[in-house]
């Protein structure tokens, strides 16, 4: 049987429509806030991109129709590579710039062939910058703490496959040019659309089972839309908008004000070593256990899905250390009361706005990293953040 291009087409987009409404809705029916959002995007434009192609496999003589479709199916490898990003916890702002910049470059190419360009207007852009999204894509799903999931492995195969099949398709469209039959043999339309469906169901597996698992760990649905999770702990967003607020009046001021990190990294592992029962057991620990010990009139927010943040007002720095020494115990007996037989691994860091001055994503970062300081020294509980040139001092 020959399949012609558009029935190929039509082909590829069923499963690619089918595939983004499918992650879509249960993106939506989850309340997903983390990478699966991203992802969800990346479906989206990959069913665009199907529906401007078939539009054009259709007779649509607008050559800005291929000028859309090429851009869109930038976006969706790209928008895949910052959903692993996100999964990550890792900077969005600049890597989302560099998305949308390629994707106007991959659409201006179009644009610059004109019409005369054809079907194949503007293709060697758009294969360098899949190449480009799956080789990022690849090497992203390989970092923490996305590689400690089995199913992150399958992922990263699916963007190593897609970064070589695009750069040979760049070498042969070159070297041997559109109508050569080694190109339309293994390279054309038909063999391009069997390998983007293959890959499409793969990574619409393996992304749902990380979400899933990411959402597992998170478990827990926001009462309202002012970012309070059920057990009172405000959103990531919602707590850095509340402690700028404060940092903003301490500053006036000239008070004190601190910000303590909470990590508790290896969760996944005990949960997947001695079950799943036991990971959530850990981690309503550890969330109450926050709530529980932190100074009554602190302000509790979630870091990410490893970590908590606490944005306290103490008198002094000794104080501070206090606050962060009585969270660290707590959370130790919470445990052992818990799992005496399994012990995390916690690290808890400090920032003083003394020390690193009131802005709130500076503090963040340097409570951040103190916490991650201690979760790997033996002979601190707690460590603050230093000043600029300065070493981190321990407790």
């Amino acid at each position: 049987m020959i399949l012609d291009d558009f029935t190929v087409s039509v082909m590829a987009g069923l499963v690619g429509v089918v595939a983004g409404v499918l992650f879509i809705a249960e993106t939506l029916i989850r309340r997903d806030q983390g990478a699966g959002r991203v992802w969800a995007f990346a479906y989206l434009c990959g069913m665009s991109t199907t529906i401007s192609y078939i539009i054009w496999s259709a007779g649509g003589e607008s050559f800005a129709v291929i000028a859309a479709g090429n851009a869109l199916f930038s976006f969706t490898t790209g928008f895949l590579w910052l959903g692993a990003r996100r999964f990550n916890d890792r900077a969005m702002l600049w890597p989302g710039v560099f998305v949308l910049t390629v994707g106007a470059v991959v659409a201006g190419a179009v644009l610059i062939e004109g019409p005369n360009g054809g079907y194949w207007a503007g293709a060697v852009a758009l294969f360098a910058a899949l190449a480009i999204f799956a080789t990022a894509a690849c090497v992203e799903t390989l970092r923490t703490p996305m590689v400690r999931s089995a199913s992150a492995w399958s992922l990263s195969l699916i963007f190593a496959v897609e970064a070589v099949y695009f750069f040979a398709r760049i070498v042969v469209y070159l070297g041997w040019g559109m109508q050569s039959t080694f190109f339309q043999t293994y390279f054309g339309s038909v063999m391009t659309s069997v390998v983007v469906v293959t890959l499409t169901i793969i990574g619409l597996v393996v992304t749902s089972v990380l979400r899933a698992a990411q959402m597992q760990v998170r478990g827990y649905a926001w009462l309202s839309a002012d970012g309070v999770a059920s057990d009172g702990i405000l959103l990531g967003p919602t707590f850095v908008g509340a402690m700028r607020d404060i940092a903003e009046r301490a500053g006036w001021r000239s008070e004190l004000i601190s910000v303590i990190s909470i990590r508790v990294d290896d969760v996944a592992e005990i949960s997947r070593a001695f079950g799943g029962d036991l990971g959530s057991d850990l981690i309503n620990v550890t969330r109450q256990g926050v709530r529980r010990f932190a100074p009554s009139t602190s302000v509790v927010g979630e870091d990410g899905d490893a970590g908590l943040l606490i944005c306290a007002r103490p008198d002094t720095a000794a104080e501070a250390r206090r606050y962060a020494a009585t969270v660290y115990r707590g959370l130790l007996d919470a445990f052992s009361a818990v799992a005496p037989d399994v012990m995390p691994i916690v690290g808890v860091g400090v920032a003083l706005s003394s020390d690193v001055g009131y802005d709130t994503r500076g503090m963040i970062r340097a409570a951040r990293d103190a916490a991650r300081r201690a979760a790997t020294s033996v002979e601190a509980s707690v460590l603050f953040a230093p000043p600029a040139h300065a070493s981190f001092t321990a407790e």
